[in-house]
């Protein structure tokens, strides 16, 4: 299994959140149909640590961003 560690970063004017990430995928073969894994480490909002805050909350809304964020970057 490949991975990808990368910092997804949201700015808004009051506020900046970054998130660090792991990004596992396997390649689709004939035999086998691929798989991607996303792993959130840790999640700052305005350098406070809000990494289970966005588990319970937030996980859905990004997880989408996070994914497009890792197959633009790990190549």
């Amino acid at each position: 299994m490949e991975y990808y560690q990368g910092e997804y970063i949201v700015h808004g004017e009051e506020y900046c959140m970054r998130i660090n990430y792991t990004y596992y995928w396997e390649e689709q073969t004939s035999d086998y149909p691929g798989s991607i894994e996303l792993e959130v480490e840790e999640v700052w909002l305005n350098d406070q640590d809000i990494t289970d805050f966005y588990h319970d909350y937030l996980a859905v809304a990004l997880e989408d961003d996070l994914i497009t964020d890792a197959n633009e970057n790990y190549k």
